[in-house]
């Protein structure tokens, strides 16, 4: 299975969530029970991790990227609260809607963009 594809004139690549189910899993959080809800678990059984991940088809390997939280941007260091941004943004006049992310830098991990 590749996850990169060609539409159209478009070279798409497919990001996956990652699953895990193996006889280790854990029941839940250490003297936290209300912090493991049935949500972290899909109908099978399978935990949701948070990660995300890609599949080389070149290499035929997978590739744990990173968190799937978007909140939070990794810039040079600093973890910075997307939607922090957005409400210092939405403060100004002229901006009624906005969206905070972070793209990805060859210098600072990512680089904060909003529309």
């Amino acid at each position: 299975m590749s996850v990169d594809r060609f539409y159209s004139g478009y070279n798409i690549k497919f990001i996956l969530l990652v699953f895990a189910h193996s006889f280790l899993k854990f029941s839940g959080y250490f003297n936290r029970p209300g912090s493991t809800t049935e949500a972290a678990f899909d109908k099978d059984g399978f935990f949701r991790t948070g990660d995300i991940g890609l599949y080389d088809s070149e290499k035929k390997s997978y590739k744990i990227l990173g968190r799937a939280s978007v909140d939070i941007i990794k810039s040079g260091g600093f973890k910075i609260s997307a939607l922090d941004i957005e409400r210092i943004l939405l403060t100004h006049d002229h901006i009624s809607e906005s969206v905070v992310f972070g793209m990805e830098d060859p210098t600072w991990g990512e680089k904060v963009r909003y529309k």
